[in-house]
């Protein structure tokens, strides 16, 4: 008979434990047979668990995403925000990118990464979608478009995905059991960098979006 049993160890590891039980009779010659097919099986258990560590240890296989912890990707950025009552279109979103480019072109700023989008579902018929543009400059702001600093010690959970809507949902999902599992305290909704001009190359196949999860 063989018994495996599992004990918590800190807050992300596990102690296996793994244990088998061989009659050996009272006969010698048959205790030296056990005693040498118990060396074997043990070297084999010894082999399988080194090889079942090496596989849980890697994110992807527990939870279908690469991930990396890192500092903040930008220091400042505008953003603003729009309620939709569907899930908004490629086309949508995109035209908020466009406003806030048109606001703070009126400032000559730089844009200091890729834009931002985070769209959230506040009822069965309403979704807030916010779009940000990273920047270099600080630039005035207003009622419509906000300026807002990101502490450069701030920490997030780095996760590229490569994908459509679906695909972009299930990593927020598996990152968000990551964080839980490991007990990391989530600081506020993740937000995605579109790598991809969507508008260039619809296929969303193609996308590929960095999804960021501040983390604490």
């Amino acid at each position: 008979s063989t018994f495996i049993q599992f004990y918590p160890k800190g807050t992300d590891s596990t102690i296996i434990v793994w244990s088998t039980l061989l009659k050996t009779g009272s006969n010698p010659f048959t205790k030296i047979a056990a005693y040498c097919h118990g060396r074997l099986i043990r070297y084999k258990m010894t082999e399988i668990l080194a090889a079942l560590k090496m596989f849980i240890s890697n994110p992807v296989n527990l939870y279908g995403i690469n991930t990396s912890e890192q500092k903040s990707p930008v220091d400042r950025l505008v953003s603003t925000r729009q309620v939709f009552p569907h899930y908004p279109s490629t086309d949508e979103i995109y035209g908020i990118i466009e406003k806030v480019r048109k606001y703070i072109s009126r400032f000559g700023a730089t844009e200091q990464n890729f834009p931002m989008v985070d769209v959230f579902k506040l009822d069965s018929n309403h979704y807030e979608t916010e779009v940000a543009i990273p920047l270099k400059e600080t630039i005035a702001a207003n009622d419509t478009f906000l300026l807002k600093a990101l502490p450069s010690d701030a920490k997030f959970l780095l996760t590229a995905v490569k994908g459509g809507v679906g695909t972009i949902e299930k990593a927020v999902s598996a990152q968000k059991n990551y964080l839980m599992d490991h007990q990391r305290t989530i600081m506020a909704r993740p937000f995605q960098f579109l790598v991809t001009d969507r508008i260039k190359d619809p296929d969303s196949s193609k996308w590929v979006t960095q999804i960021y999860y501040p983390i604490k």
